[in-house]
């Protein structure tokens, strides 16, 4: 039988970093359009000159506006995200992990199927709290942390502003591409700047990465979405 731990913690704990804490919702923005599926570019793809021939009628706040709407159409969402964390330049890491998500019944269950920074884990979490499990150690802990995900996505969305900047064709696929500023950070001297990949089409988030400057380190956070079923 596997070892135990109880503790109690904030949801803030569970995260890597606090400063990336209001971007770290900005996953479950890839849920933003009902019935749609996608497949992200590979990591480090560059953007082309080229831009979208068909969306010349569309402003740049509508766009905004349709993005911000659809997150709120979220039903429930199963999907892949690789996450590359950059530090100083020169220390990377890589996560992947598969996410299942009910923003109906606030139920989530996040499993990190690889990562070069730990060991794989799993987390469930529903409306008596949260469990973490690791294989390797055959070891779980409980929190007392209920699910509140659809509450996660309103609050992600009104805790940055969002600005189109430009169209743009990567690796053959017409995207918006938005840059996101939030209101507040967990450090106020942190200088925060996201920025937002979005299909032309569907609206959905193919690539978000984010850029923390603080007096202690530096680090890019890119996230990409595959295997999306909506």
């Amino acid at each position: 039988m596997g070892a135990k731990d109880r503790s109690a913690m904030s949801a803030d704990d569970l995260r890597p970093s606090r400063l990336v804490a209001t971007f770290g919702a900005l996953l479950l923005v890839s849920s933003a359009v009902t019935g749609a599926a996608a497949v992200a570019a590979p990591i480090g793809s560059t953007p082309t000159d080229d831009g979208p021939s068909d969306v010349s009628d569309v402003s740049g706040e509508e766009i905004v506006d349709t993005f911000e709407e659809r997150v709120d159409s979220i039903d429930t969402l199963v999907m892949t995200k690789t996450t590359k964390m950059t530090m100083d330049g020169n220390q990377t890491s890589t996560t992947e992990t598969k996410l299942w998500a009910d923003f109906e019944t606030d139920r989530l269950r996040r499993e990190v199927v690889e990562s070069s920074a730990g060991s794989e884990t799993i987390t469930v979490r529903n409306e008596t709290g949260t469990i973490t499990y690791t294989p390797d150690e055959n070891r779980y802990n409980t929190y007392d942390m209920t699910s509140n995900v659809s509450t996660m996505v309103t609050r992600m969305v009104g805790s940055a502003e969002f600005e189109y900047e430009a169209s743009e064709t990567v690796d053959g696929n017409e995207v918006y591409r938005l840059r996101a500023i939030p209101n507040t950070t967990a450090d106020r001297n942190a200088d925060v700047t996201g920025t937002v990949w979005v299909d032309t089409e569907t609206y959905f988030p193919t690539k978000v990465t984010v850029d923390t400057d603080t007096e202690r380190m530096n680090y890019t956070m890119t996230m990409q979405f595959s295997n999306v079923s909506l």
